[in-house]
């Protein structure tokens, strides 16, 4: 190969060149790439079409070169004014976003799934740039031949995170992103779950959602979820944040974020790195884990069942209430576990559990822990898989009653709160980089990577003008910046109406998670293109404990239900579980965006408000709206105003004793004269009196 030299390269200066040669070595096409980008320091049509040709791979450059002119792509359309409507007209054209040229022509109405509010040709090359211009803060800083080492490390940074890549989704294929995806997993063996669900909607759903989501991303998705195989981690998944596939630190799931999409699919779970990619626990340091965790870094089977059931009868119930998509993740696909990926190839999960050469290091641990588990499930369950004889008999009850499977999620964000505020404290660099990366780092890293936090929860994100010195000087000086402190507390404050929004929705349909589905570590946040605009959301995930009175049981039972109620609020809002202090994730929100006390005020009062809204407008649905009714049984829908109206009774005398022998007679009666057996009466008079202070705070409600 012909030695790379300075001299064959005039518009790359010396010191630039240095950081290309350590960061491609042996390249000679990216000196040719970079000695043309820095020779434009505006838009040139020619080089713009190069780039295109380059990204899109027809002239068979490496995935690193593709991704970088995809972005050098974007900093020449931002070099664009937005009245030049024909140029961006051809552009359109090329990239596949508009059938014909013409600019009395509208844009393909493809785009309107993936957030854009029009196919106006004017109107969208607005929008277009817009979403662009989130880049700006790496982009604007390339100057030609005078770009800064520092600019240039942000702009090769960048170009590796296939996500960040705008323009990607229009140049690279479905079936070449797949492929991406699949070197960097290890695969097994797996077959659909094709057992009833819970719910006879719940494929129904899964379809929907697949039918709504962008055409790109959803033919990434159906392809692997057409392919009857399970998903590993390998060693070599990244857990870098905006991987193409990305293994979050402190998880056993994988995330996929396709190129230029703010969409992520979860793959759950997806098992651990080294010898053992599942593994059997029933109890750590000397205390027992909790029941999902026995079976390690997988996912047993039931769960998985009750969370697409869950969230899909959610999603249609909150969808007539609000005409909106509920803010949750939703499976889209479950599979069967029937093999497993090991040092000697691929096992069947029988053998892998029961053959200890196959199984390796730890395997009489892993064996008393399954003993230990049917042990704990025999006395938890009406009914568990009998035993048969031998070793592999008790393997085969263990697998019985976990029935190990993986799911495909849509609407996931690995961005979750609990991870958020850690990598926001003083030391969330050594988190991240030391402890979780297990690489040294620099300053710039450091840096960088605060803008990346910020980038995602601010969702349009300037960077503050001044000399990094260390992590808490950087960020109070981001937070700073007036664009993002008023972003900031306005993001805290739309996100606590969502928050009220959702949670009065599920308590107006006596729904409840016990705190499953509001506990930091289960709910993120995520930056959405929508409606034009960037804009930041809440997600809530993790539905296996999700439970919706009124659709299968004819009668609501209070006493039963406000404990995990409880436990709802708990993790919304904070408080102590037994002795054990739980911080809530209004807490988390609002050390995430740093809010002064008279906004945190604002924000509570703004989810109270939400609450409110929901739970009468949800209310008023079930009592008048057919299509909700049909999600609940009758009895319920006649009976969906008693418990408000005897607690609305209740507080208006609860602190006139004499007045309450009284309001017990009334009830009586009442309930009586709707039909309630004296069970039920007692068990509505009962939850009044255990949860007077949870129904005071909340009275707004009644």
């Amino acid at each position: 190969m012909k030695e790379i030299t300075e001299e064959a390269y005039p518009h790359i200066s010396d010191r630039l060149f240095v950081i290309l040669k350590i960061e491609f070595t042996g390249s000679p096409e990216v000196y040719h790439l970079f000695d043309e980008f820095f020779r434009h320091r505006g838009y040139d049509r020619g080089f713009a079409l190069k780039l295109i040709e380059t990204s899109r791979g027809d002239h068979a450059d490496s995935w690193d070169i593709r991704r970088l002119a995809a972005l050098m792509l974007e900093h020449q359309i931002l070099s664009l004014s937005v009245g030049n409507v024909r140029e961006f007209d051809f552009l359109l054209a090329k990239l596949k976003i508009k059938s014909s040229e013409g600019a009395d022509s509208r844009v393909d109405d493809f785009v309107l799934k993936e957030g854009y509010s029009t196919t106006d040709l004017g109107d969208f090359v607005i929008e277009f740039r817009r979403r662009l211009e989130r880049s700006n803060r790496v982009l604007s800083l390339v100057k030609g031949e005078r770009t800064s080492e520092s600019a240039l490390r942000e702009f090769i940074h960048l170009s590796r995170h296939d996500c960040k890549l705008s323009l990607a989704r229009y140049l690279w294929t479905p079936g070449e992103v797949v492929d991406r995806i699949l070197e960097q997993l290890r695969l097994s063996r797996g077959t659909k779950d094709i057992r009833p669900m819970l719910h006879p909607y719940t494929g129904s759903e899964a379809e929907r959602t697949l039918s709504s989501i962008p055409d790109f991303e959803a033919e990434i998705l159906r392809t692997l979820r057409n392919m009857s195989k399970i998903f590993w981690v390998s060693d070599s998944t990244s857990s870098e944040i905006n991987s193409l596939v990305e293994y979050p630190l402190t998880t056993v799931v994988v995330v996929i974020k396709p190129p230029g999409s703010d969409m992520e699919f979860e793959l759950k779970r997806s098992g651990d790195k080294g010898e053992h990619p599942l593994d059997v626990f029933y109890a750590r340091g000397g205390e027992p884990v909790p029941v999902t965790h026995r079976f390690h870094a997988g996912s047993m089977g039931e769960y998985l069942r009750w969370d697409a059931s869950a969230s899909a009868i959610l999603a249609r119930i909150y969808r007539l209430v609000h005409g909106t998509e509920a803010p949750i993740a939703k499976t889209v696909s479950i599979s069967t576990i029937l093999t497993v990926p090991t040092k000697h190839g691929e096992e069947h999960i029988l053998r892998y559990f029961t053959d200890s050469r196959v199984f390796g290091d730890g395997f009489r641990r892993m064996r008393d822990a399954i003993e230990e588990s049917i042990k704990a499930f025999r006395q938890e369950r009406d009914k568990i898989p009998p035993r048969l004889p031998g070793e592999l008999g008790l393997t085969t009850q263990f697998l019985g009653i976990c029935a190990p499977g993986q799911a495909i999620l849509v609407g996931t964000t690995s961005y979750r709160l609990d991870r958020l505020a850690r990598y926001l404290s003083p030391l969330g660099h050594e988190h991240y980089f030391r402890d979780g990366l297990k690489v040294e780092y620099t300053d710039a890293d450091v840096k960088r990577l605060t803008d990346e936090i910020l980038d995602e929860i601010l969702g349009i994100y300037v960077p503050p003008k001044v000399n990094y010195q260390n992590p808490g000087q950087y960020l109070n000086d981001a937070f700073s910046v007036p664009a993002n402190r008023n972003r900031a507390n306005n993001n805290y404050l739309l996100i606590m109406r969502e928050i009220g929004t959702f949670w009065g929705t599920l308590l107006a349909i006596r729904g409840f998670t016990r705190g499953e589905s509001f506990v930091a570590r289960n709910v993120g946040l995520k930056s959405v293109w929508d409606n034009g605009e960037w804009k930041v959301k809440i997600i809530f995930m993790d539905h296996d404990d999700l439970n919706i009175i009124g659709k299968n049981p004819q009668e609501f039972y209070p006493r039963a239900a406000f404990p995990a109620v409880s436990d709802d609020e708990i993790y919304i809002f904070g408080g102590k579980y037994g002795s054990m202090p739980i911080k809530g994730e209004v807490e988390f929100l609002q050390e995430i965006y740093r809010i002064e006390k008279d906004v945190g005020e604002q924000g509570l009062d703004a989810i109270h408000q939400a609450m409110k809204y929901s739970y009468q407008k949800t209310q008023n649905e079930l009592i008048h709206n057919p299509k909700l009714q049909a999600y609940f049984n009758e009895s319920f829908i006649e009976r969906i105003s008693d418990w408000d109206t005897i607690v609305a009774r209740y507080l208006k005398i609860r602190l006139d004793r004499s007045a309450i022998d009284a309001w017990k007679v009334e009830t009586r009666e009442f309930l009586g004269g709707r039909g309630y057996t004296d069970h039920m009466i007692d068990d509505h008079l009962n939850a009044v009196y255990c949860f007077d202070d949870f129904l005071t705070k909340y009275s707004f409600l009644y």
